[in-house]
């Protein structure tokens, strides 16, 4: 999302967000929805083995095309 003097161009006023505190909390992910709990195995996603998508990427989610996150990897600080 685009971002100007702090502000987020994209995001809508309206939409209540949450923030997914990773690691010690010091990353967080802003998402519009959090609500639901989701058991996946590994036949259900395509490993990114390569890490083509960044070291964060652990793959993708076959059926949603959702992008897997390595919580590990993606709250190692740059």
């Amino acid at each position: 999302m685009a971002r100007e003097g702090g502000e987020c161009m994209d995001c809508k006023s309206d939409v209540q967000k949450q923030v997914l505190l990773v690691g010690d909390g010091s990353w967080g992910l802003v998402c519009d929805d959090a609500s639901k709990i989701l058991t996946l195995y590994s036949d259900q996603i395509q490993w990114d083995g390569d890490s083509v998508h960044g070291a964060w990427c652990a793959g993708t989610v076959k059926e949603s095309m959702c992008t897997l996150l390595d919580v590990d990897k993606f709250s190692i600080p740059a």
